[in-house]
């Protein structure tokens, strides 16, 4: 988990460098989430850090009362992981689940797989051209696996 928590660390900073956040901190041991981020508005968005979200531990989440914005951000590392099947096994089977039979409100999912379910480039960047990237000192990854963002409620829920 230390190489994730390196990584988003990363991206939190850039984030804050580039002015998208005023501030953010890391909840520490003692909380379930992970992450509490600022906003510019001043809004409070807590962040809960997952691995691949087809494992067990997808399910164990709690919205803390102070999130004006809940965001799960699953950050699977694993070269022989299926992307496709870890995004929809996350969501349909665990998430929904979740979200649903606990009244549990997620306002963000955001899904970052280290293999986005190519073999070579990335396809935005067959081409070789470069653009789709982003640097995050001294990261620099694919722009097309960096986000998946999906609004569930459970008061919409059917």
């Amino acid at each position: 988990m230390r190489e994730k928590r390196e990584f988003v660390r990363h991206v939190l900073n850039y984030m804050q460098d580039q002015n998208f956040i005023l501030d953010w901190q890391s909840a520490g041991e003692a909380n379930r989430h992970d992450y509490t981020v600022t906003m510019p508005s001043g809004r409070t968005s807590v962040i809960e850090l997952k691995g691949c979200l087809d494992g067990n531990n997808t399910n164990i989440f709690e919205r803390p009362p102070q999130a004006n914005e809940f965001v799960i951000w699953s950050v699977c590392t694993n070269p022989g992981a299926d992307p496709r099947h870890n995004a929809w096994s996350g969501i349909h089977t665990r998430l929904s689940a979740e979200i649903i039979a606990r009244q549990q409100r997620v306002d963000g999912l955001i899904i970052w797989d280290m293999v986005c379910g190519t073999i070579g480039p990335m396809p935005e960047d067959r081409a070789g051209a470069g653009t789709a990237h982003h640097d995050y000192r001294p990261l620099r990854i694919a722009a097309a696996v960096s986000l998946c963002v999906s609004r569930y409620r459970a008061d919409r829920a059917e």
